[in-house]
């Protein structure tokens, strides 16, 4: 259901083509070219990659400091198995270094994949044109009860429509799922749920009720409508979902339905209410995902659907910025953007993806330091680090940090009796029982 969008399209495409052949796309700081091209101020790597067999990542979450990806492997959008045979999704965990750690298999093609940080869990849904059901990931359960299949019902009076489901946010307890590919009526009009509340029930059912449809009525954000304008949607593409974050100049606490193939965002204020307000924003060309950054520093993760890879940019980020990736298929190629939630322009920063999927940021937290008080270590890492760490006083010396990991007897000259020494090049170093913590400035 991808429509042409002429004008906006070339607008987006003949940025990128100046970009791309400008000083603007830049080397990492350490010298080596960055992976796909960016601009200055920002650097990317291959984050993690897939296997020949876990194929096609897709959403992207995080949960305990962990990173966890939906790879598709190949099944099709109603389920159907994938020319290998293989009939189940995979959910990938990794840690912070891009190491792959535990993973669970779904059956069904997973679309939706998100982390619910309250109850220490996540929600993944399968299958986004038919046959539609979600799964309930509890990676700190024993494990035969980690992986739990959920099935959707209708909520009283109303009935499923036909389609599927995708991606998933939570916001105050309740968790919201766009309900995707649906059918057109003999008129073309499109009438059905374009987002649902699911309840989960005791008897692995999960109860939806639509608290937005197709043909919703949403004030008119265009750039030059008139004050108070209203439209009647007709959204044909109900694809990611995600909460404005507190950070963003525009529609904070709201959530936002992403309709891919409409080039549309959708704002829902006070959403599921008798005062809920739904608005409607044209923007530049189809995204597949929004996400923003909530502070400047930090990684902004990239699933390539069509690359089977994961990257990660980093850099300087202005807090409250939003970024958009645009799917292969757009007409423009796959890059990743920002977003003016004003105007719905969209500017490329980094382009060269096959087909940018999920967006995931990650702000940086800063390493927590235990340090004798008054002692020479703390005089060091005062004038080393300032705020990029948060230091505590206690007995020892400690540094509590997720960073590079190496074996301790490497640099076992290297370290002091306490475990714990800055060089002189700002890297901060800490023995943990066996192996070494290395925290780059």
């Amino acid at each position: 259901m991808k429509k042409p969008i002429l004008f906006t399209t070339l607008s987006i495409a003949t940025t990128i083509s100046l970009l791309f052949g400008s000083s603007l796309y830049a080397y990492a700081a350490n010298g080596q070219a960055n992976v796909v091209p960016v601009l200055s101020g920002f650097a990317t790597k291959v984050f993690a990659q897939g296997t020949s067999s876990v194929i096609k990542p897709d959403d992207i979450t995080t949960i305990g400091g962990n990173i966890f990806v939906g790879f598709q492997d190949g099944i099709g959008s109603d389920g159907k198995a994938a020319s290998t045979g293989e009939t189940k999704s995979t959910v990938q965990e990794y840690d912070q270094q891009g190491n792959a750690m535990a993973s669970w298999k779904i059956t069904g093609k997973c679309d939706g994949l998100s982390a619910d940080v309250a109850n220490n869990r996540l929600i993944a849904t399968v299958n986004e044109d038919g046959n539609s059901s979600m799964y309930v990931i509890t990676p700190s359960a024993a494990q035969a009860k980690q992986v739990q299949n959920i099935t959707f019902i209708a909520a009283a009076g109303q009935t499923l429509p036909a389609g599927g489901t995708d991606s998933i946010t939570f916001q105050n307890g309740n968790i919201y799922i766009s309900a995707s590919a649906p059918s057109a009526d003999s008129k073309g009009n499109f009438t059905t749920a374009a987002l649902f509340q699911a309840v989960i029930n005791s008897d692995n059912t999960a109860t939806l009720t639509p608290v937005l449809m197709d043909n919703a009525t949403a004030n008119d954000a265009t750039p030059g409508a008139a004050a108070g304008a209203t439209v009647k949607l007709n959204l044909s593409d109900p694809d990611s979902n995600n909460i404005v974050p507190a950070e963003s100049t525009n529609y904070a606490g709201q959530v936002v339905l992403d309709s891919q193939g409409d080039s549309k965002l959708i704002f829902i204020n006070n959403i599921g209410t008798a005062n809920q307000v739904n608005t409607c924003l044209s923007i530049g060309n189809q995204v597949n995902d929004i996400e923003w950054a909530t502070s400047t520093q930090g990684t902004l993760y990239v699933t390539d659907n069509a690359d089977n890879k994961v990257y990660a940019i980093t850099g300087n980020f202005t807090k409250g910025t939003a970024f958009v990736a645009s799917p292969g298929d757009s007409g423009v190629g796959g890059f990743v953007g920002t977003i003016d939630l004003s105007s719905g322009t969209i500017k490329p920063i980094a382009f060269g993806m096959k087909s940018p999927a999920g967006l995931l940021f990650v702000p940086q937290t800063k390493p927590l330091v235990t340090v004798i008080k008054g002692s020479v270590d703390e005089s060091i890492l005062h004038q080393q680090y300032g705020e990029k760490i948060s230091i505590a006083y206690g007995s020892q010396n400690q540094f509590v940090g997720n960073d590079r990991i190496s074996t301790n007897n490497q640099y076992q000259n290297y370290l002091s009796p306490f475990g714990l020494k800055a060089d002189n090049i700002g890297n901060l170093w800490n023995v943990t029982g066996s192996a070494v913590q290395v925290h780059t400035n």
